[in-house]
């Protein structure tokens, strides 16, 4: 049910020109935090299913990472982080 539901809200927001990031093309909705870039949709509705490579905003796929770990730090001013 999920993945024809997010094509029916879809096509709404077009009919009513509210935009929206989603096409039937891109179908994931996403929510970013510090901590991650969560994806939910099309074929993540099956939980059987692997992210493909096209959900690797502000990564590399696994494929293409480097095999050699790296430290990432991360402080905090206010309570907004910075590098």
């Amino acid at each position: 049910m999920g993945h024809r539901f997010r094509e029916d809200a879809i096509a709404y927001a077009q009919k009513h020109n509210i935009p929206v990031e989603q096409s039937k093309k891109n179908i994931y909705s996403r929510d970013r935090n510090i901590w991650h870039l969560s994806h939910e949709g099309g074929e993540l509705e099956d939980p059987a299913n692997s992210p493909n490579e096209a959900m690797c905003n502000g990564s590399s796929p696994r494929k293409k990472a480097p095999d050699k770990a790296a430290e990432v730090e991360i402080g905090f001013e206010a309570g907004l982080p910075f590098p």
